[in-house]
């Protein structure tokens, strides 16, 4: 057993009922270790042991020293490597007889020779006196029945060793268990008793090594069992055969190992930290040239490992310490001791600090000293404080054993002293931490936990969360114990920050989690392609379950379609501690062959070699079967592009990778010309898009717009451009489609010309068509009405009756008020001050009119006189005239402005009311209702004189509508 193992166990064991023995195979059996709780049990000191002052031999009584040296010689020459010793006495330093049980294993050498033996004691006295008790009842009870003896029988044996579970099995038959055995497993012995131990606690997938190990001479198995829940757990169990009632039985002790499996492999990770720990770590030859210091090393020292691996211990010297110090130590060392002591250390720097060192012989397999290990920590800061510690109260000693941890001493549920790690930790003075309750310092859902370990007289050990002056919440370990002083009573308590474990621990798991979820599968072999892990991914993909692949070779999914050079390329290269990375085809278990693209990652050891590989596989069936239709999909886009007389370019980045035909010969650029240049570089330059993220929107996006393009040539053409995105081979592309519009946009610019004119003309004639309507009913019907009118004034001289008098004033007035009307129409449809006044006049006319209206209109013009084209002043009038009674009539409005100005041929319109208002959307919609034809014919009227407009309105937020005209086209004269 390696010793760094046995002192690791030996640890262990120290405050236990169990004393840890390891002696030479020498006379007189000297003693090289044994555990510190030996003087508990036999009275004598660790030292006197170790110093040879009493060998293990002498501790023997006188009578059982000859049966006890017997058996270990039969335990030299016999196969086994192990003996239970049969109880005998030792005699303690005080004189007194002990009974003790021992167990013995022997340690050999690499050349198989015995160098030592390794045993294992305990106070078997109580036990023993049992058995004499039990020896006289049945000497006195021997003529008892034989139940009676086989009960009593059954009771010794299962009361032998209490800590363990103990079941009587004949032909894997339970036939008796004691109350150790039911804690483990969680069954009533009824439950278990005349059931097959296959049947109940141990899984039938473990029956082959459990033969083998009844049959064979090992001593111990590990094994797995299960508990009534169903839980599995690590068990060791050893067997013997007992003679019982005229026949064989096996007596099965079963041992809950759990907590030492998983202590086993917290050593294993802790070896793997070294270069994490905080103490500073150096590993020397012989010679005392250094082979080895840890990163806390050169952190401290400022050394880089390169400039001190090599060099003899000694530049490390400092100034302070004694000629040749190193050298003296090695002396000892070389004498198989272990040296401990303090000394100085110089820096690169030349500074030095104060170490407390343990150096120790490094031992081989074959007992040899190969190197020097010292483990250094960093004490310059204690021997500063040790003077102001000597003068200080004797409990300061207690926080200096804890420098690495908060450390509070509490008296009567209050802190009476800190260190300074804990002033660090919470960021709270030492003023602010004195007198205060610890539990203060943790948050509200863990307070009730940390209360209940706070009351309890004994050691807790137990993880919270507190919180730091700034309100920062932290991770922290805490233990506390109780402790006497000076007869008052005070309780140690310490804290360690793990928020940074903690938060590894959860950053593993989700790590673990997300690895299991992936959808790649992901495989762990060891160093000969043996799976040791799979996730569910594999075992989906491969059809193998877990049973069936663990242990086994990665090759039972090598579908034999790869030569041997394939699969011995892949394998030199991965054992050469490369990564290997391809496409592979593997087969199911099925048979199902199915295509994978393959990752496999050599993973490096602590001591240079491959331990094991990581094998990362994508299925890539589908991906193959969908590039052997892209490839297909390809060629038929290639004669669709050529066919069609729309010109694609195709865009990966931002640049151009593949055109067809037609767009070559549209931009009259060749392919090569066209191929790497931005899109953006055959669009006119005012025509350009502001942002060409344009052309880089999101895969879902997609837009359809017309802009100019110059051909190499210097052609101008309108082209349509529809874009869209598609993902090929995993790359992110555009494909734009272009369409040459010149002809189709020039077309349409001579349709709203001609619109335009048309709209225009109608208006002339619709003025026309007014003029002559107002001159019909004011030169024609209203002089006839006035003729009328003299007719039926001669009827008063042919019918003098007050009756026909009546009638005739009657018909006299109804003519009179409708030629008044006559002329009023005459006048609305003539406008002749229209052609006599400028627009705003006849604006500030028809305001002045609107003497019935309770609306506050507000006018600002400076047109001053300006005249333009009659059909241009003619349709302005109508607009404002629309706005303003579009305002009267529906929009419930109180106040209006209305704004005119002339500024360097452009005539801008404001117009503004507090009305209503609407949603514009509707109101362009021809068919949503017939009452829209106003505002839409206001639409029309600026459009036919190239006008902008800018409507702005919203319900119960009134209008604000701007709209401006180009003037200089239909200014007649200016200053009239």
């Amino acid at each position: 057993m390696n010793q760094d193992i046995q002192i690791d166990i030996a640890s262990l064991m120290n405050k236990g009922p169990m004393v840890m023995f390891l002696w030479r195979n020498e006379a007189n059996w000297p003693v090289d270790m044994v555990t510190d709780n030996v003087e508990a049990l036999l009275g004598y000191s660790k030292e006197s042991f170790l110093n040879q002052i009493i060998n293990y031999n002498q501790i023997i009584h006188f009578d059982d020293i000859k049966v006890v040296k017997q058996e270990v010689e039969w335990l030299k020459n016999s196969k086994s490597n192990y003996i239970e010793h049969q109880p005998y006495r030792v005699n303690t330093k005080s004189g007194h007889i002990k009974w003790i049980k021992d167990y013995t294993v022997v340690v050999k050498d690499n050349k198989n020779k015995i160098t030592h033996f390794h045993g294992v004691i305990y106070d078997y006295t109580d036990e023993k006196n049992k058995e004499i008790q039990i020896l006289e009842q049945n000497n006195l009870l021997f003529n008892k029945n034989q139940e009676l003896k086989v009960n009593e029988l059954k009771y010794r044996l299962l009361s032998n060793i209490a800590f363990e579970g103990i079941a009587f099995v004949k032909d894997d038959i339970i036939i008796e268990v004691n109350e150790p055995f039911t804690k483990i497993f969680g069954f009533k012995s009824n439950q278990v008793i005349n059931k097959s131990l296959f049947e109940t606690i141990l899984s039938p997938r473990f029956i082959q090594a459990y033969r083998a190990f009844i049959k064979g001479n090992k001593s111990y198995l590990e094994i797995q069992g299960i508990t009534k829940n169903g839980k599995l757990i690590d068990l060791e169990i050893e067997a013997k055969s007992t003679f019982l009632v005229d026949d064989y039985i096996l007596v099965i002790s079963f041992k809950d190992i759990g907590k030492r499996k998983k202590e086993q492999n917290q050593f294993k990770i802790l070896n793997l930290a070294m270069e994490q720990v905080a103490s500073t770590v150096v590993i020397t030859n012989l010679k005392g040239e250094i082979d080895y210091v840890n990163s806390n090393f050169c952190k401290i020292t400022g050394y880089t490992k390169e400039e001190i691996i090599g060099k003899f211990v000694d530049v490390l010297t400092s100034a302070n310490s004694p000629k040749g110090f190193f050298s003296n130590i090695l002396e000892i060392l070389r004498n198989d001791e272990v040296w401990r002591g303090e000394f100085f250390i110089t820096r690169k720097d030349g500074s030095i600090y104060y170490v407390s060192a343990t150096i120790s012989p490094i031992i081989s397999n074959d007992n040899t000293i190969i190197g020097y290990l010292s483990i250094q920590e960093d004490i310059s800061e204690k021997k500063r404080q040790e003077k102001e510690l000597y003068i200080a109260k004797e409990r300061y000693k207690l926080l200096s054993e804890a420098t690495n941890e908060a450390v509070f001493i509490i008296q009567d549920g209050k802190i009476v002293d800190v260190n300074t790690a804990c002033i660090n930790l919470t960021q709270f003075s030492y003023k602010e931490l004195i007198d205060k309750n610890p539990i203060d310092f943790i948050v509200d859902e863990y307070k009730e936990i940390a209360i209940d370990n706070f009351k309890n007289k004994k050691d807790a050990h137990y993880e919270s969360v507190a919180c730091k002056k700034d309100g920062t919440k932290i991770d922290v370990e805490i233990t506390g114990k109780n402790f006497t002083y000076h007869d008052e009573n005070y309780r140690i308590t310490t804290a360690t920050d793990i928020t940074e474990r903690k938060s590894l621990y959860r950053q593993m798991e989700k790590l673990k989690v997300a690895i299991e979820q992936s959808a790649n599968s992901v495989v762990i072999t060891n160093a000969n392609g043996d799976i040791e892990y799979a996730n569910s991914s594999f075992t989906k993909n491969s059809g193998f379950t877990y049973d069936e692949y663990i242990g086994k070779n990665l090759r039972i999914i090598k579908s034999g379609l790869h030569n041997d050079l394939f699969y011995k390329n892949l394998w030199q290269t991965i054992t050469n501690g490369q990564k290997w990375e391809g496409e592979i085809i593997n087969k199911t278990k099925l048979g199902t062959l199915y295509n994978e693209y393959l990752t496999i990652t050599p993973i490096i050891g602590g001591n240079g070699k491959i331990s094991n590989f990581i094998a990362i596989k994508e299925d890539i069936t589908k991906k193959k079967k969908t590039e052997n239709e892209l490839i297909q999909s390809n060629e038929r886009f290639k004669l669709l592009s050529k066919a069609t007389s729309e010109g694609i370019f195709i865009i990966d980045n931002g640049k151009i990778v593949d055109v067809n035909d037609a767009a070559i010969e549209m931009t009259e650029y060749s392919y090569n010309e066209l191929i790497g240049i931005s899109p953006f570089d055959l669009i006119e330059n005012n025509n350009k898009p502001k942002d060409k993220s344009f052309f880089k929107k999101s895969f879902n996006d997609s837009f359809k717009n017309i802009y100019t393009a110059i051909t190499k040539n210097g052609n101008k053409l309108d082209i349509e451009i529809e874009n869209k995105s598609f993902i090929y081979n995993r790359i992110h592309y555009r494909i734009i489609r272009a369409k040459d519009v010149t002809k189709r946009l020039e077309y349409k610019r001579q349709f709203d010309d001609l619109e335009k004119s048309i709209f225009v003309k109608m208006q002339e004639a619709q003025e026309n068509e007014r003029l002559r309507l107002s001159a019909d009913l004011h030169d024609g019907i209203a002089p006839d009405l006035s003729t009328i009118k003299l007719y039926l004034d001669t009827l008063h001289y042919y019918y003098n009756t007050p009756e026909t008098h009546k009638i005739i004033e009657k018909a006299n007035e109804i003519i009179t008020q409708t030629i008044i009307n006559l002329k009023q129409i005459s006048k609305s449809l003539c406008n002749t001050i229209i052609k006599d006044f400028c627009i705003e006049k006849k604006i500030k006319t028809f305001i002045d009119d609107l003497v019935l209206s309770k609306v506050e209109i507000v006018f600002i013009s400076n047109l001053e006189s300006n005249r333009y084209t009659n059909a241009f002043e003619m349709s302005v009038y109508f607009i404002l005239k629309e706005l303003i009674n579009n305002s009267l009539k529906h929009s419930g409005a109180q106040h209006i402005i209305l704004e005119i100005e002339n500024n360097l041929n452009q005539l801008t319109i404001s117009f503004k009311d507090d009305g209503c208002g609407f949603e514009i959307d509707s109101y362009l919609n021809i068919t949503s209702n017939i009452n829209h034809f106003g505002i839409l014919n206001i639409f029309k009227r600026i459009e036919s004189f190239d006008g902008n407009s800018q409507f702005k309105s919203k319900p119960g937020k009134g209008v604000n509508i701007i709209i401006e005209f180009e003037t200089s086209k239909f200014l007649q004269f200016e200053n009239f």
